[in-house]
């Protein structure tokens, strides 16, 4: 590993959650940016595109294209909000929480395998830690 493990680390955990999305993505013949914005929505319910476009960092014709797509497929509704009218909720379908519910068990099994070797103290201890590098972080993006 490089002189900054932590970093190092993180990088290696995005990727491994990376592949996961992708292999969730194949096996339902969606894009990984679709698994991406299905997995948003599923922490996040009733969030808007713009939700996803500003959590994300992705650009409003992108996230377009996908919503728009997913919609297609039955995946995604569009609900407006009667409140506000330019507001458009999405919400998933039934058909994308079981895809949803593939994502979390794969997402348990990664956990499990990257917790793989450390004691209940070690994992604990990291937990604290991750809890602060966490609260550092977001101090520094402002959130």
């Amino acid at each position: 590993m490089g002189d900054n493990l932590f970093l190092e680390c993180i990088r290696n955990v995005f990727l491994a959650r990376r592949k996961q999305d992708e292999r969730i993505a194949k096996g339902h013949n969606l894009m990984c940016i679709d698994v991406e914005i299905l997995t948003y929505l599923y922490f996040c319910p009733d969030a808007t595109a713009t939700d996803i476009e500003h959590e994300r960092q992705f650009k409003k014709n992108t996230i377009s294209v996908h919503v728009e797509s997913l919609v297609q497929l039955g995946l995604l509704e569009r609900k407006e909000v009667k409140s506000d009218r330019r507001k458009v909720i999405l919400t998933l379908t039934d058909k994308a929480v079981a895809i949803m519910e593939d994502w979390k068990r794969e997402n348990d099994l990664l956990t499990k395998h990257l917790e793989r070797g450390l004691t209940e103290e070690e994992f604990s201890v990291m937990h604290r830690c991750f809890g602060i590098v966490n609260g550092n972080a977001l101090g520094l993006i402002g959130g």
